[in-house]
């Protein structure tokens, strides 16, 4: 019989998910459907469930509530960013699970291995987002090669970043006060 894997003392990550996605409602963008912010709510939601139970559950690590949450919640923002960015690009809905699971895994695989590492948050946030461009992109790549996407919509895809809008709007509010 293996050794029974104690769970991470003071992470409830079926909680953390919740809450999460609960973030993620009052700061959607307000023209998008309800179906699209729904859509965006639940992916958060699946995402940090299934990240925080795979960490939850790996036997190979032992990270505590801290840890567990820095990961879980780097992809919650990330799914929050790129499901926005897809579905600004008019990505068809049906190609947008693949390119958002190709984003979380490797974000969860990112994160974990920045942490073991022990990484500084500034470094670890850094290579993080480099990573996700880069799967982002040869996930839309992907699709271009499988005749899915054009070169426009490609472009137009790439030319979205939900993250970086946020950060221009918090740098304007800043500078207005």
């Amino acid at each position: 019989m293996g050794e029974k894997q104690l769970p991470i003392e003071g992470f409830d990550y079926k909680a953390f998910a919740k809450n999460l996605a609960d973030q993620v409602g009052p700061v959607l963008p307000q023209d998008f459907a309800d179906a699209d912010k729904q859509y965006i709510i639940n992916i958060v939601y699946n995402f940090c469930y299934m990240a925080g139970e795979a960490l939850a559950n790996d036997t190979t690590i032992s990270f505590n509530a801290d840890q567990a949450c820095i990961v879980t919640q780097f992809i919650g923002e990330w799914a929050f960013h790129k499901s926005i960015d897809v579905i600004k690009s008019g990505i068809d809905p049906q190609f947008r699970d693949g390119i958002l699971q190709k984003i979380a895994f490797t974000v969860f695989e990112i994160a974990k291995t920045a942490i073991v590492k022990n990484m500084a948050q500034a470094d670890m946030i850094a290579v993080v987002e480099f990573q996700v461009k880069k799967a982002y992109n040869e996930a839309l790549e992907e699709l271009h090669k499988k005749g899915v996407l054009n070169d426009e919509q490609v472009k137009e895809a790439q030319n979205h970043s939900n993250i970086d809008e946020m950060a221009q709007q918090a740098a304007q509010q800043e500078t207005q006060a």
